[in-house]
């Protein structure tokens, strides 16, 4: 994923600059996001706003309507296998399942792309999330725990 530049590119980079070095405790996932709860009781929780991969991070515990970003009913369901040509697309796609992975590993940093960024963990290993139409044409959130 190249790094992009301009105000998405930033905020991304501003994420990783809040991430980096933390490690992950605990994970939730739903079809439109993720959360990870670090060591140090922060967390960040990644999900889908509109076409793009936003994140909001805080302490403490996340309040119940940041958790709802996780499952959001305008975002499209792309857990199912797809039908387009792409990486991966013809697997099923489990978000809890992929970012549970990433369990006591330490984030490193971000990869970013024009409408999505990567989680970057040790060994080059990522949580590669990709922004993809679903069969209804709703663009939905696909999560997986890739080696680059």
């Amino acid at each position: 994923m190249a790094q992009l530049q301009g105000p998405y590119g930033d905020r991304v980079r501003e994420l990783g600059r809040q991430v980096a070095n933390r490690v992950v405790e605990s994970t939730a996932g739903g079809k439109s996001g993720y959360c990870l709860r670090f060591s140090d009781g922060s967390w960040v929780i990644c999900f889908l706003s509109g076409r793009t991969l936003e994140w909001r991070s805080g302490s403490g515990a996340p309040t119940q309507d940041d958790m709802l970003l996780l499952d959001s009913e305008e975002a499209g369901d792309c857990r199912r296998p797809l039908t387009i040509d792409y990486p991966y697309a013809k697997q099923p796609c489990d978000i809890s399942a992929e970012v549970e992975r990433a369990r006591g590993q330490a984030v490193r940093g971000v990869a970013i792309g024009e409408t999505s960024f990567n989680l970057v963990f040790d060994d080059g290993m990522e949580l590669d999330s990709t922004c993809l139409p679903d069969p209804t044409g709703r663009i939905g959130l696909r999560v997986f725990w890739e080696q680059w």
